[in-house]
Protein backbone atom coordinates (compact mmCIF):
# COMPACT_ATOMS: atom_id res chain seq x y z
CA UNK A 1 0.00 0.00 0.00
CA UNK A 2 1.70 3.61 -0.97
CA UNK A 3 1.44 6.53 1.38
CA UNK A 4 -1.01 7.93 -0.76
CA UNK A 5 -3.67 5.20 0.17
CA UNK A 6 -2.98 4.52 3.79
CA UNK A 7 -3.26 8.37 4.49
CA UNK A 8 -6.84 8.41 2.74
CA UNK A 9 -7.59 5.10 4.28
CA UNK A 10 -6.92 6.88 7.90
CA UNK A 11 -8.78 9.67 6.93
CA UNK A 12 -11.82 7.48 5.63
CA UNK A 13 -11.37 5.36 9.24
CA UNK A 14 -10.90 8.55 11.26
CA UNK A 15 -14.40 9.87 9.36
CA UNK A 16 -16.31 6.47 9.96
CA UNK A 17 -15.54 6.83 13.75
CA UNK A 18 -16.14 10.59 14.19
CA UNK A 19 -19.67 9.97 12.28
CA UNK A 20 -20.27 7.12 14.60
CA UNK A 21 -19.83 9.76 16.97
CA UNK A 22 -22.63 11.20 15.81
CA UNK A 23 -25.23 8.96 15.10
CA UNK A 24 -24.23 7.99 18.97
CA UNK A 25 -24.86 11.36 20.36
CA UNK A 26 -28.11 11.73 17.95
CA UNK A 27 -29.68 9.06 19.60
CA UNK A 28 -28.20 9.94 23.10
CA UNK A 29 -30.22 13.40 21.96
CA UNK A 30 -33.52 11.73 21.33
CA UNK A 31 -33.54 9.71 24.39
CA UNK A 32 -32.50 12.67 26.42
CA UNK A 33 -35.53 14.53 25.30
CA UNK A 34 -37.99 11.65 24.92
CA UNK A 35 -37.75 11.26 28.89
CA UNK A 36 -36.58 14.50 30.33
CA UNK A 37 -38.48 16.82 27.62
CA UNK A 38 -37.28 19.20 24.83
CA UNK A 39 -36.05 22.27 27.62
CA UNK A 40 -34.31 20.33 30.08
CA UNK A 41 -30.60 20.12 31.25
CA UNK A 42 -29.95 17.14 30.23
CA UNK A 43 -31.39 17.62 26.42
CA UNK A 44 -29.47 20.67 26.11
CA UNK A 45 -26.57 18.77 27.15
CA UNK A 46 -27.02 15.95 24.98
CA UNK A 47 -27.42 18.61 21.68
CA UNK A 48 -24.37 20.27 22.92
CA UNK A 49 -22.51 17.29 22.68
CA UNK A 50 -24.08 16.18 19.48
CA UNK A 51 -23.58 19.63 17.60
CA UNK A 52 -19.90 19.41 18.82
CA UNK A 53 -19.65 16.23 17.36
CA UNK A 54 -21.04 17.11 14.41
CA UNK A 55 -19.16 19.71 14.11
CA UNK A 56 -16.21 18.05 14.45
CA UNK A 57 -17.40 15.10 11.36
CA UNK A 58 -17.83 18.21 9.22
CA UNK A 59 -14.70 19.93 9.58
CA UNK A 60 -12.71 16.69 9.10
CA UNK A 61 -15.41 15.84 6.02
CA UNK A 62 -14.57 19.05 4.43
CA UNK A 63 -10.92 19.24 4.59
CA UNK A 64 -10.63 15.52 3.60
CA UNK A 65 -13.21 16.50 0.46
CA UNK A 66 -11.62 19.93 -0.29
CA UNK A 67 -7.91 18.00 -0.25
CA UNK A 68 -8.90 15.23 -2.52
CA UNK A 69 -10.28 16.89 -4.84
CA UNK A 70 -7.64 19.71 -5.50
CA UNK A 71 -4.95 18.39 -4.14
CA UNK A 72 -1.97 18.41 -1.36
CA UNK A 73 -0.78 21.43 -3.69
CA UNK A 74 -3.14 23.94 -2.26
CA UNK A 75 -1.53 25.86 1.04
CA UNK A 76 -4.89 24.94 3.16
CA UNK A 77 -3.91 21.12 2.17
CA UNK A 78 -0.42 22.17 3.49
CA UNK A 79 -0.96 23.70 6.52
CA UNK A 80 -3.65 21.58 7.38
CA UNK A 81 -1.48 18.03 6.41
CA UNK A 82 -3.58 15.81 4.18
Amino acid sequence: MNSEALVTSMNSEGLHVLFQQVVESNKNYGKAMELFGENSMQAQKARDLYNERFAAWRREHYWETFCSTEGPWQPECRSYDC
